[in-house]
């Protein structure tokens, strides 16, 4: 719901998740030029897996070189069962460095439930 309401607004939508034929059915019906509903924004399917640092890291390094920001980031799940250094008040990037660099145990834990980011452009 997320990437068709953004999408219907002309935004550009990178969305990941592990298996690239659903990322990419997802991208047929949402995000064809064809379909009324999305008459100027887009889909971009990549595969990435939430569990995996390296993955994550790299589809950033993808975007950051394509686009070189991002105007919007949503996860839709997660549990985060540990407290990291930094908190929120410490600002946007310290925090999510200091979450980054958790415990790997307690990466996956969180990380492990179903979980589609959204990378919004």
């Amino acid at each position: 719901m997320y990437t068709q309401a953004l999408v219907a607004n002309g935004a550009k939508v990178y969305i990941t998740g592990r298996r690239l034929d659903v990322l990419e059915k997802t991208e047929r019906i949402h995000g064809s030029p064809d379909n009324p509903n999305t008459p100027s924004g887009s889909i971009i399917p990549i595969v990435m897996d939430v569990t995996s640092k390296d993955s994550i890291r790299e589809v950033a390094n993808y975007i950051a070189q394509k686009e070189g920001y991002l105007n919007l980031l949503v996860n839709n799940a997660g549990i985060w069962t540990s407290k990291p250094d930094a908190g929120p008040q410490d600002g946007p990037e310290v925090f999510g460095k200091a979450m980054f660099e958790e415990n790997i145990d307690d990466w996956q834990r969180g990380m492990s439930r179903p979980i589609l980011p959204y990378l919004l452009l």
